[in-house]
């Protein structure tokens, strides 16, 4: 995969991680996989197998290479150790390390920048960045499963095997786009107070390989954003029931068609009206709350905070609240 350049690794960030191991990173020195002769070790493609099943299997990681257990580097490993560059030979060999063939990796080659630098002229460490897959479980070379788990690569008991093929066979809804639609709509008429009306429109999208047949959403708005003008625009915009409880209001939105694998859909619009009574819980991070549901998957539950939107703080900077 092409390395983007605001994810691109250098010594100067290396510098920057955190100096222990746990469950998204793993440090290996320059021995794990070249012996003090220059070779390669016997076991570096199994050990390195078990350990992509591993991160694969989870929620993704990274695997140092030349970075020893206090998280500093190591003299590094020679950056044409095989022929046609070693970044080269482990993006081929990181591909076919599990089964099935592993898709989302990447792998960073850090150079010294530094003239003290531990690594030395002509060698690098690697960054091996494993992302997030929608086809677990990944089996290593001794035709085992592995999960990372209190910091280590370890075999998978049957319970998370079972685990794992679930997140595989359910769909994986998430929040794609929670993003501002128009202009803020300004009510000075109102007799109790001005009000301002921004209205928000939220997309979700199926990040997995797997069909979603039935997906409903629900967005759960503090009751202080909610009067009988904003009920009335979000009812009246799409088919919605509302349930209520103290302090919050939610509004469900069911899609009635399926959802491809990697499609976007928008699902619903909502509005808020802000108010005199609620500006200072609102610059305070008043937030609101949504879930989706897929089929038989688990909900997938967030958080969205009002103030980070550049509408609302223009909003809240309306001299109208003086």
């Amino acid at each position: 995969m092409p390395e983007r350049e605001e994810y691109r690794w250098t010594e100067e960030k290396l510098r920057t991680i955190d100096p222990t191991e746990h469950d998204f990173q793993e440090f290996k020195s320059s021995l794990f996989l070249i012996n003090p002769r220059g070779e390669q070790t016997g076991d570096f493609l199994v050990s390195l197998s078990k350990q992509i099943s591993a991160f694969a299997n989870a929620d993704g990681g990274k695997i140092f290479l030349g970075i020893q257990d206090d998280g500093t580097p190591d003299a590094g490993i020679p950056i044409d150790f095989k022929r046609g560059g070693t970044r080269s030979w482990l993006e081929d060999i990181i591909q076919d390390a599990v089964t099935p063939r592993l898709q989302s990796f990447n792998v960073f080659e850090v150079r010294a920048q530094d003239p003290n630098s531990a690594i030395a002229e002509g060698n690098a460490v690697y960054v091996i960045e494993i992302y997030e897959s929608p086809t677990p479980p990944y089996q290593a070379k001794d035709q085992r499963y592995y999960l990372r788990i209190a910091g280590k690569s370890r075999p998978m008991r049957h319970v998370h095997v079972e685990d794992v093929f679930r997140r595989a066979r359910f769909p994986k809804m998430k929040l794609a786009r929670f993003s501002p639609y128009g202009e803020a709509e300004i009510n000075r008429a109102d007799p109790r107070d001005t009000r301002v009306f921004l209205a928000f429109r939220i997309h979700f999208v199926n990040d997995s390989r797997t069909m979603a047949k039935q997906v409903g959403a629900e967005v759960t708005l503090p009751r202080m954003l909610v009067g009988k003008e904003v009920r009335q625009r979000i009812e009246t915009s799409q088919k919605t029931s509302r349930t209520q409880r103290p302090g919050k209001i939610t509004f469900f939105h069911y899609f009635p068609h399926p959802v491809f694998p990697s499609q976007e859909l928008f699902c619903m619009m909502i509005w808020i009206g802000i108010h005199q009574s609620n500006v200072m819980a609102i610059r305070s991070g008043l937030r609101l709350g949504w879930t989706v549901y897929a089929d038989d998957a688990d909900p997938v539950t967030g958080e969205v905070t009002l103030n980070q939107y550049a509408v609302v703080q223009r909003v809240l900077d309306m001299d109208i609240w003086d």
